[in-house]
């Protein structure tokens, strides 16, 4: 009788699954053709960085959670942590730098995310461990996410060489890089600058990565369409690299989902609209996590990630300490020095051509150590600009950010030697954390900030969703990834099935032959194995 029953309702689950997976599809091509038909984003430089209508970006925000969400298990915290992710919109929505509102929308989700990246890299924990399969279900298959692709590629192509707003970021990216293409010294006061406008601009804070990467565009457009060109390649290259990274850990499908919610994160388009340099920060980000597996490589490409907006110098200890062997640890760390300081020096020779290490430091760092906060909580708290605020309040503000910049900094400087997770998943982790805790010591926030950690925190979520890790017949830990069945539930022993021997390193998938019974392996090489049977 119960076995008629469980036979009777497998067609009445199968005729709920198909009807949810036509209704998703369904909305998402309704989305998709909102997403070509609502107006861009009206920025407005003298409300930056609010805008009027931040409803705009509601259609994206929905997109962007299609292509992750399991309808089948609503439930999961993997949800919660992209809901947070969107919630900086909030923030956006009901902006007011003298209200507190918006700013928890902006500190609220910084803490918990840094505090969930921190857990998924598991810091202060072994880094191998194991952990049980998840089974995630999409509704949209990669084909779906592929068109989501092409359509979101040309929104943000609209919105960013379109846009009216003109901010100054983009104006200083390629002011410097016409500066070094002529020759001419891109760090000190800018003097006939200075007269004209009446005040000084300081074009010249950010990194000389910055400027020497605008220097194609501003040489083949005007100042405005170079900028908007330069934001637009650095955007759909930080989605190219996301591919590439997401391809390289799980495989097409992961590659495809991670570029599909970079495009699709608003955020990416706010910062489009804005021709905001931000998106290059986020490049040489995932850049670094693709070649991380190589002390050289990981070492070039932080330089160019550390040189463009300065805060990612706080990765240098993490980034130099990943993955050191248990023995030999001083050759790799010495190999990701050198190549540190030698693309280091490489990239601030056009830059300081015809300028000092001492202009590059007072325009840069010292600029920035001495900025009155804006657009943050210690703006609020302690900020000169609120004379209502009472003194013990505005002590107890000082106290505590340095209290937090202590924290932060030590944190840093203790990611050299502290466990974690030794692969590109721990890696975007304890890196998304690091970073967010330096935008919430950061007296001056701005909403395109998020590029710099969105694409490590989705990184980190999406690529852990099908993470588990087995044990070989040799009794090393392998790393398994991609879609399992439902019923496998943890990891078990394996046994080769065609003689021959794993080769450690090689990449292994898991592959499921008969539900409840066993499960097969195999490596790159071709090397087989059976699993015990799975309860």
């Amino acid at each position: 009788m119960i076995q008629a029953q469980q036979v009777s309702t497998q067609p009445q689950a199968a005729v709920a699954s198909a009807r949810v997976r036509w209704g998703t599809r369904a909305a998402f091509v309704a989305l998709l053709a909102t997403s070509l038909l609502v107006p861009q984003l009206k920025n407005s430089f003298w409300t930056y960085p609010a805008v009027p209508n931040p409803w705009v970006l509601a259609p994206f925000c929905a997109l962007f959670l299609l292509a992750v969400i399991d309808l089948s298990h609503p439930w999961q915290l993997l949800h919660l942590d992209l809901l947070v992710l969107l919630s900086f919109v909030m923030a956006l929505a009901f902006w007011s730098a003298s209200s507190f509102l918006p700013l928890l929308f902006i500190d609220a989700p910084l803490v918990y995310l840094g505090a969930r990246m921190a857990m998924v890299a598991r810091v202060g924990s072994s880094g191998r461990r194991r952990s049980t399969v998840v089974s995630h279900q999409l509704v949209l298959s990669r084909r779906w996410l592929l068109v989501g692709i092409a359509v979101l590629a040309v929104v943000h192509a609209s919105w960013t060489l379109s846009a009216a707003v003109n901010t100054d970021v983009g104006e200083a990216s390629v002011r410097g890089a016409m500066k070094i293409a002529h020759g001419q010294p891109v760090y000190g006061v800018d003097r006939p600058l200075v007269s004209n406008l009446g005040y000084d601009p300081h074009f010249d804070t950010y990194g000389p990565v910055v400027y020497e990467a605008y220097v194609p565009f501003a040489t083949i457009a005007s100042s405005t369409l170079a900028a908007r060109l330069a934001t637009l390649f650095f955007d759909l290259l930080t989605a190219a690299l996301l591919f590439a990274l997401g391809r390289k850990v799980r495989g097409p499908t992961a590659g495809v989902t991670l570029a599909y919610c970079w495009l699709a994160f608003p955020f990416t388009l706010y910062a489009g609209g804005l021709a905001s340099n931000d998106s290059l920060v986020a490049a040489a980000l995932v850049a670094t996590l693709l070649v991380a597996q190589s002390p050289a490589r990981r070492g070039a490409m932080v330089a160019v990630a550390a040189l463009s907006k300065l805060s990612p110098l706080a990765l240098v200890p993490l980034l130099a300490g990943h993955d050191l062997p248990a023995r030999g640890r001083r050759a790799p760390l010495l190999r990701f020095l050198a190549a540190f300081a030698l693309v280091s020096a490489a990239l601030f020779l056009p830059a300081l051509a015809h300028g000092g290490a001492g202009d590059f430091l007072a325009r840069t760092f010292g600029f920035q150590a001495g900025r009155e906060p804006a657009y943050s909580i210690w703006e609020l708290l302690g900020g000169d600009a609120f004379t209502h605020t009472a003194a013990w309040v505005k002590d107890s503000a000082r106290v505590l950010h340095g209290l937090l910049v202590a924290i932060t900094v030590g944190a840093g400087v203790a990611l050299l030697w502290l466990p974690r997770r030794q692969d590109a998943i721990g890696l975007a982790g304890a890196s998304a954390a690091l970073l967010m805790a330096i935008q919430l010591c950061n007296g001056y926030y701005t909403f395109t900030y998020t590029l710099w950690f969105a694409p490590l925190v989705l990184v980190a979520l999406i690529l852990s969703r099908h993470q588990a890790t087995t044990v070989s017949a040799l009794g090393s830990e392998v790393s398994t990834s991609g879609a399992s069945s439902p019923t496998t539930a943890r990891s078990s022993i394996r046994t080769p099935r065609v003689p021959g021997r794993y080769t450690p390193g090689s990449t292994v998938t898991t592959l499921p032959i008969i539900s409840g019974s066993s499960e097969a392996v195999r490596d790159s090489r071709g090397a087989s194995w059976i699993s015990s049977p799975t309860p």
